[in-house]
């Protein structure tokens, strides 16, 4: 029997570039500065820059990144909050496949369904 991979949405920018790149590039970023604001530079940059990790993934994918979004500060979600937030308003899952599909326990998974609840009350 093969198991179907569901596709989790991705959150702001990371949406983007998961589906010009592939997940992995938007994975690598969100792990790397998810929550935070990154400059993102036009040009490789030694030392300090944040597509580094990303490079040695996928050389093709850095340089997509740096021309379209390079030159500019960019938001990085949170990718676990966002996508669990996302799958709660959007589609019918329980706390139990929410936790299954991130990777994440119960009790971490209750915590992102309630925050998308007062989320969506606000």
């Amino acid at each position: 029997m093969t198991e179907r991979r569901i596709r989790i949405p991705w959150p702001g920018i990371l949406r983007y570039i998961a589906r010009e790149c592939d997940d992995d590039a938007a994975h690598v970023l969100a792990t790397a500065y998810g929550g935070t604001e990154v400059y993102i530079p036009r040009r490789q940059r030694p030392g300090n820059d944040p597509l580094a990790d990303l490079a040695f993934l996928d050389a093709d994918a850095e340089q997509w990144i740096r021309e379209h979004y390079g030159g500019a500060s960019w938001y990085i979600n949170m990718a676990p909050y966002a996508r669990a937030c996302h799958m709660f308003r959007t589609e019918d899952c329980d706390v139990k496949d929410v936790a299954h599909l991130l990777g994440c326990t119960l009790r971490t998974a209750r915590r992102y369904r309630r925050a998308a609840r007062l989320d969506a009350l606000i």
